[in-house]
């Protein structure tokens, strides 16, 4: 009795903060606001994919017909023909699909006068990503462009923290590190842009993480950290579905990946499990009444029999580069700026690695878990291929970072996950080198078109912001800034105490 009450004061007598860790989080914090930076100034506005659409989609989600005017004309299903400040007009992709070609164009397109056409969401996407967006638009594109971006870095990296932060401490070093080894180089990308998928990927992955937790410890813990716990699991899935509606489909399968995970089957768990099965259900109930699924849909049975089955074929063939193409297998930007070499070599190696770590220590709900996701990361390619649409990386990108938390996370009865100095250093440096060469070569490819090369991207330039640091200050700010950040992922891999392998709930949960 009296070592229990001995082991019960020393979990609430609070603990001293490391003077030392509190500067590591704030030199993080900052590294962290740089990249974020760097990568808006990495292209120009225009730059993210379908950036005509979606950012007329926002400007005309203001309600103002000096900035848009909406004609009611269809362009093609969901799509309308609107008019738009000239800065939003033609002229803004005037480099789209022609890699050799920089953003200087974008100067002779007019800038003044009358609005010009384009096109605007009517029904494909979900609204609720162009109005919040909104609330930033002004008649300075270049400069509510960058803000924007800034609002979807920063609301992305704030779901991530905070769902990270609510994990037990044993998974937050395996968090982190899912995380730097599924997201460059598409999803710190996508994270600072104007692509309501960027916010989408952060929602999906934060509530995984939020339900797993909910899963393994929620029933035990104060019902105010319940409450935020389940709060943090519906801003993650409200944020994601209001982004895009095909994000409904992500959320089963992560609600699905953290109930195996977790072992949800236990009858300890059941009235929790029901929770996710209910947001599961929402999650599909909001993607069959999406509009993006009839997109995605809109040709199925059309095809003849010879010619689907031809390209069931093909896309089998071409799996790997359409369910690994967020690492660097896939072109960013409007699918026309290549990724160096060196990026998908280096990620795909880390990306395995790290998988083939996690699963050295797999159990059967583990492997039950890594079946169901990575089964749905192959299969839904294939079937999306089939019914006569194309499919790319950023629409299978939520999957990567629940597939690879799924194998580096294990249950608090379970053995860890545990990583080696020299393993960790390996798969913290791959990372780092192929985000430097990544943000470069995008930097490049708007600055002069990837027909000039050189590591110096401050030679030749052909466009720039008007003001800010220059293209190869960007750079080298953006890569020191993600150096800083792998440093501290390394530090959480090696550094401190494992948690005992017990059944006990976390002290997150106390």
């Amino acid at each position: 009795m009296a070592e229990e009450r001995s082991k019960a004061d020393r979990i609430r007598r609070p603990q001293r903060t490391d003077p030392r860790s509190a500067l590591l989080v704030v030199v993080c914090a900052i590294a962290l606001v740089v990249l974020g930076l760097a990568w808006s100034l990495a292209s120009p506005p225009g730059g993210s994919p379908d950036d005509d659409f979606h950012l007329a989609s926002i400007w005309c989600a203001t309600g103002d017909t000096g900035v848009c005017r909406r004609t009611g004309v269809e362009v093609r299903a969901r799509v309308e023909r609107v008019l738009v400040l000239p800065a939003l007009g033609p002229g803004l992709v005037c480099f789209a699909l022609q890699p050799e070609r920089s953003a200087a164009c974008q100067d002779e397109a007019p800038h003044e006068g009358g609005l010009e056409p384009s096109r605007a969401n009517d029904g494909l996407y979900p609204g609720g990503f162009y109005r919040f967006m909104s609330l930033f638009a002004t008649r300075n594109v270049d400069r509510s462009v960058l803000v924007m971006r800034m609002v979807s870095w920063t609301l992305s990296i704030a779901l991530l923290l905070v769902a990270w932060l609510f994990a037990r401490p044993a998974l937050r070093a395996p968090l982190a590190l899912a995380g730097l080894t599924s997201l460059v180089p598409l999803g710190v990308y996508l994270f600072a842009s104007n692509n309501p998928s960027g916010v989408a990927v952060a929602g999906i992955a934060a509530y995984w993480v939020t339900a797993l937790t909910f899963l393994e410890g929620g029933g035990e813990c104060s019902t105010t950290r319940k409450l935020a716990l389940v709060g943090v699991m519906l801003a993650g899935v409200v944020v994601a579905l209001v982004s895009r509606s095909d994000a409904g489909l992500y959320v089963a399968v992560a609600s699905v990946a953290a109930w195996l995970s977790a072992g949800g089957h236990r009858v300890a768990l059941r009235r929790r499990s029901l929770v996710l099965a209910a947001i599961a259900c929402v999650g599909i109930a909001a993607t069959l009444a999406g509009r993006e699924n009839e997109h995605w849909a809109g040709e199925l049975g059309t095809n003849e029999q010879q010619a689907r089955t031809a390209a069931v074929f093909e896309a089998i063939l071409d799996v790997p580069s359409r369910a690994l193409g967020a690492l660097g297998l896939g072109p960013l930007g409007a699918l026309d700026t290549p990724m160096p070499a060196i990026v998908a070599a280096l990620m795909l190696l880390a990306f395995g690695g790290a998988l083939l770590i996690g699963v050295a220590a797999a159990t059967r709900e583990k492997w039950l878990a890594l079946a169901a996701v990575s089964g749905i990361l192959v299969a839904l390619p294939v079937l999306v291929v089939s019914a006569g649409e194309n499919v790319q990386p950023r629409y299978l990108l939520p999957l990567l970072p629940v597939l690879m938390g799924t194998a580096l996370v294990s249950r608090p009865v379970d053995p860890p996950v545990r990583f080696g100095r020299g393993q960790a250093l390996l798969l913290v440096s791959a990372v780092v080198v192929a985000h430097g060469a990544a943000l470069h070569r995008t930097i490049r490819r708007y600055v002069t078109g990837v027909d000039q090369g050189g590591p110096d991207l401050g030679a030749s330039v052909e466009w720039w912001w008007g003001r800010g640091p220059g293209p190869m200050a960007t750079w080298a700010l953006g890569a020191l800034a993600f150096a800083v950040v792998g440093a501290c992922v390394y530090r959480l891999l090696v550094a401190g105490k494992e948690e005992p392998v017990s059944g006990s709930t976390s002290t997150a949960f106390r």
